[in-house]
């Protein structure tokens, strides 16, 4: 499992190990200390009495029985072939940790039969072992079932690697829990338990039917249930993406992230949505389509149990595989996945976003309704620090991209090409502009863009929705209050959390432009300076989009590893916010998008994987008609046309990222985009997309979507609540569509409401 999950994240170079050793010295220690020492970090605890392995063998199985049911469900345990079964009462239809067409064809896949798989590191060689449950707890172990509470309560031992894991599977009104408490894990020495899998095919679909797996990557993606010629497609994503106290991974082509704890299968005319309900930061989605040894496409959640370091083997001449150093205690956290079998109607990705948003609103995990905003907003840059000189010696100087006095005139320009007032987010107007210095910009707003009451008293005439972002997540250099050495994150093995600024078109990494990222334990008191920026400079609004997209760890306290409470501290620093009167744009994490006010940064595709058949609008479904949302910038996409008409079918408003004039050294430390925004070259492109948009907004803002329908790889058809039906073109050629002719990338309404 675990070179599945690390495929998309190998780290960079390691240069940590000393300023005064030469990288083959630090090679050769590092190999003579990795091959014979445990690979945990950290001091060395004892462990608890009640953390030893017991042998499976001292305990007995119940027969088959059924161990509850309320008036939707039924479930059982099957002791024949170790698996639970959930029958929906009203259709009949039964859903099985192994699927229940395939124990009924007899099938004995050593794959589809495991229920629970786990990977183990063996503390000597430091390789890691994926264990089927089928082959090491049912053949070589024991899998021992017992009647609990509401439930069941099956542990599952791996008898030769001394790993025993109890999961307790219930029911609620409409849903099945399986859940487990990291707690009762127990464990050898020898092979501590990494990451295990929660039963891999519940949400399993026959290949070549009518079926497809849900994968909320992006906006949304879905992966058919067919063979092809080019084998099964795969993909695995850490949900609200990989973890950000990690060093950076070579991948920097900055593919779309899992942002919402969900996945779901469509098998014939029944369906199933899973919802991550505690412990989704410590979760990876894996999902395979079309496996032709199996027969089936399937999902599944797989949780780390610990944290991880990840050295490549290209860094150090004597080591022939990457390394992988764990952290030395597991986490401690209680996992849980809630099952819901969806039927008739609600029997496809329409219906889990109907169930998903009811079981936000149902949780109290989704409150207000922020939407109905500007449809569009702007994005000005304040600054970047670029690189310099002064009698040889280097030197950070900020370069002014947007003084105040740009702001209001590009505001103003804007405002009378589009006819409509935009939101406006002002990011970089910190002391290091967008470059990361000291945190949050030293929770200033740099004079050097001028005076600010220029703009600020435009905004208070105009009436204009404003954001000034400050990033509490990433600092290079001690100040307010927050030390570079001793206050960042820790990572698995209790090294400082060092990333790297990425530099120009060529993404590279150097040491100069090294950063950290923040203890969570210093994120309370980033917030009250946040707060007290804010009335100092009397903002009605701030951001917090690094807060809002990048989840992390921090191995300095148990309560945080593996990304553990992310979105409680998160939602707890949103409402902090609120409480004194602030307005709070932020990432699109779900966490952070079901609590602030708006949402920059809407995830409108699926980043595009090749295992992905189709893109669907998942994320505007849910977030859409609740909450104020904005695309990434339109003008530096890579296709105009197509970003647009992705933010258009799930009514998510346009971001145009502009700066008041454009030096080419800017280049060097943003990205070679940076030349498309300059606003001047902006207005015509803004001027026609909401000429051609505001009309469809008018009708759309604030209404979820009912659904969504792919007629043809071509075409799409967006049913809004209120009956509005929106068709558009996604190729680049003209097709016809029931609105009419339909251009390339074209959208249009029909010109009377369909009935549904």
């Amino acid at each position: 499992m675990y070179h599945h999950f690390m495929k998309k994240y190998i780290t960079d170079e390691e240069k940590s190990a000393g300023d005064s050793m030469t990288e083959k010295t630090t090679a050769v220690i590092l190999a003579i200390v990795m091959t014979s020492m445990f690979a945990f970090s950290g001091c060395k605890t004892e462990k608890a009495a009640t953390d030893k392995y017991i042998s499976g063998a001292d305990f007995s199985s119940e027969a088959s029985f059924m161990a509850t049911e309320n008036d939707r469900l039924l479930l059982e345990w099957d002791d024949e072939n170790k698996c639970i079964v959930l029958t929906v009462k009203e259709s009949g239809e039964k859903w099985s940790s192994i699927p229940y067409k395939y124990l009924e064809g007899g099938g004995s896949s050593a794959n589809v039969s495991s229920t629970l798989n786990i990977t183990v590191v063996d503390s000597v060689t430091l390789q890691q072992t994926t264990l089927r449950g089928y082959t090491e707890a049912y053949e070589n172990g024991e899998i021992i079932a017992e009647k609990a509470e509401n439930g069941i309560k099956v542990t599952y031992f791996f008898e030769n690697y001394g790993i025993s894991i109890p999961v307790k599977y219930s029911l609620g009104d409409r849903f099945l829990s399986a859940s487990v408490d990291y707690r009762e894990i127990r464990e050898s020495e020898k092979y501590p338990i990494l990451s295990f899998s929660l039963m891999p095919f519940l949400c399993s679909a026959e290949n070549n039917g009518n079926g497809y797996l849900f994968v909320p990557c992006g906006s949304g993606a879905l992966m058919y249930a067919r063979e092809t010629p080019e084998t099964e497609r795969s993909f695995t994503g850490e949900v609200f993406g990989a973890d950000y106290s990690r060093p950076n991974p070579v991948n920097t082509s900055n593919p779309e992230e899992v942002r919402l704890p969900v996945f779901g299968v469509k098998n014939g005319k029944s369906a199933m949505l899973a919802v991550i309900e505690n412990g989704a930061e410590a979760a990876a989605l894996e999902a395979a389509a079309g496996n032709p040894r199996t027969g089936y496409s399937n999902i599944y959640p797989s949780f780390y149990v610990r944290g991880y370091d990840v050295y490549d083997k290209s860094t150090y001449d004597s080591l022939k595989d990457d390394l992988v150093r764990i952290s030395e205690r597991k986490a401690e956290i209680q996992a849980e996945v809630r099952y819901y079998p969806l039927s008739g109607e609600d029997a496809d990705y329409n219906g889990m976003a109907k169930t998903y948003r009811k079981y936000l609103s149902d949780s109290g995990k989704l409150i207000g309704n922020t939407a109905g905003g500007s449809p569009y907003s702007l994005t000005l840059l304040g600054g970047a620090e670029v690189s310099s000189s002064t009698l040889g010696v280097p030197v950070q100087r900020l370069k002014i991209m947007t003084s105040f006095e740009d702001a209001v005139k590009i505001i103003d320009t804007v405002e009378t090409a589009a006819s409509e007032s935009p939101a406006v987010l002002l990011k970089g107007f910190g002391e290091s502009g967008i470059s990361v210095g000291k945190l949050a910009g030293g929770f200033k707003i740099s004079g050097k863009n001028g005076a600010k009451e220029t703009l600020f008293d435009y905004y208070n005439k105009n009436g204009i929705t404003n954001y000034t972002d400050f990033d509490i997540i990433r600092y290079k250099r001690s100040g307010k209050g927050f030390s570079y050495s001793s206050d960042c994150a820790k990572t698995a093995i209790h090294k400082a959390a060092d990333r790297y600024e990425a530099i120009g078109p060529l993404r590279i990494y150097e040491d100069s432009r090294k950063y950290r990222v923040i203890g969570r334990q210093e994120l309370p008191a980033a917030l009250q300076k946040v707060i007290n920026s804010a009335k100092k400079n009397d903002l009605t609004g701030v951001s917090l989009l690094t807060l809002g997209e990048y989840a992390y760890s921090d191995y300095s306290s148990k309560e945080t590893y593996v990304k553990g409470q992310m979105a409680k501290d998160v939602t707890s620093i949103i409402n902090n916010l609120k409480k004194v009167g602030l307005g709070v744009a932020v990432g699109s994490n779900s966490y952070a998008a079901a609590t602030g006010d708006t949402v920059f940064d809407t995830p409108t595709d699926n980043g595009y994987y090749n295992c992905f058949d189709e893109q669907i609008p998942f994320y505007q479904m849910i977030f859409g008609a609740c909450r104020q949302l904005y695309s990434s910038p339109v003008n530096t996409s890579d296709n105009i046309r197509e970003k647009i008409l992705d933010s258009v079918i799930g009514g998510c408003g346009l971001n145009f990222a502009l700066i008041g004039n454009y030096r080419s050294e800017y280049t060097e430390i943003y990205s070679e985009k940076l030349y498309a925004m300059y606003y001047t070259d902006n207005i015509d492109l803004i001027r026609e997309t909401l000429e051609a948009y505001l009309p469809v907004y008018e009708k759309i803002k604030g209404k979820h979507i009912e659904k969504y329908e792919i007629i043809s790889d071509k075409l799409s058809k967006t049913v809004f609540e209120n009956g509005v039906v929106l068709y558009a073109n996604h190729s680049e050629s003209k097709i016809v569509s029931p609105a009419g002719v339909l251009s390339a990338y074209e959208y249009r309404l029909a010109e009377q409401r369909e009935k549904q």
